[in-house]
């Protein structure tokens, strides 16, 4: 699940890819 999550915010918002990357390590 968090990895589609991450798919569809870095489809949305390819830049904050990065942020998405935090957002996921912490989960």
């Amino acid at each position: 699940m968090a990895v589609r999550k991450r798919f569809i915010a870095g489809a949305k918002c390819p830049a904050c890819q990065a942020q998405d990357s935090l957002a996921m390590w912490r989960e």
